[in-house]
């Protein structure tokens, strides 16, 4: 099967004397934004025509760590642009074009991994109310169930490890890093001290981790 390729828009880095520049760009922390582009052809049923529609994947690089989101690049300008789904937006993509947006973050990731080999490359499934419906009541949101499909498939061991279930679970998120060690996969000096930031990143508001998590693991905590 062949997918669409991404393409580099741009990549962003923090200046080192405009602070206002940061501040509007960069989110907390972040140091880099790495922005590409996909565009997928999706059929449109009604009129048998080929609908385009665009899609923004970008990478945030953090010190000793990195994240992947993406967003429709028509609601470039949506604060909640990261976890729309089809009612929303007002269409629904094949499972063809799903797929290859997340194949896409994985290859991302991938690169990052190989660049960056002590580093960890990361995302969030990001709950929604459709995951705290009252008929489901997830514990891990549906779309980290559909990325950890994915990233089961292309990250293996010997060659990559996968954060434990119990860690991160909670809060919908997956880590991802490079095999660098031969005494069974253990963890190198260079990437615990990575992965120590991280958690200090992520454990300084406790209020973003409560977001993170489906209100039925938020239960859990109360």
């Amino acid at each position: 099967m062949s997918l669409p390729q991404p393409h580099l828009i741009q990549k962003l880095f923090r200046s080192l004397s405009d602070p206002d520049y940061n501040r509007i760009t960069f989110p907390e922390h972040v140091i880099e934004i790495h922005i590409w582009g996909l565009n997928l052809s999706e059929p449109d049923l009604r009129s048998g025509k080929t609908k385009k529609r665009r899609y923004i994947i970008e990478l945030h690089l953090f010190d000793g760590f990195s994240m992947v989101k993406f967003y429709p690049h028509c609601q470039k300008n949506n604060p909640k642009k990261y976890q729309l789904r089809e009612e929303e937006l007002g269409y629904r993509l094949s499972k063809r074009n799903i797929f290859a947006i997340i194949y896409t973050c994985a290859i991302l990731m991938h690169d990052y991994l190989n660049r960056y080999p002590d580093c960890f490359a990361g995302y969030i499934g990001i709950p929604d109310k459709k995951d705290n419906a009252v008929t489901r009541r997830r514990t891990l949101s549906q779309r980290a169930s559909i990325y950890h499909l994915l990233t089961n498939s292309v990250f293996v061991y010997p060659k990559y490890k996968l954060s434990s279930k119990s860690v991160f679970d909670d809060i919908n998120l997956r880590l991802i890093r490079k095999v660098r060690s031969k005494q069974e996969g253990k963890i190198t000096r260079a990437q615990m001290e990575n992965y120590r930031k991280f958690l200090a990143f992520f454990q300084a508001e406790p209020e973003r981790l409560y977001s993170l998590m489906t209100a039925e693991t938020r239960k859990k905590f109360q």
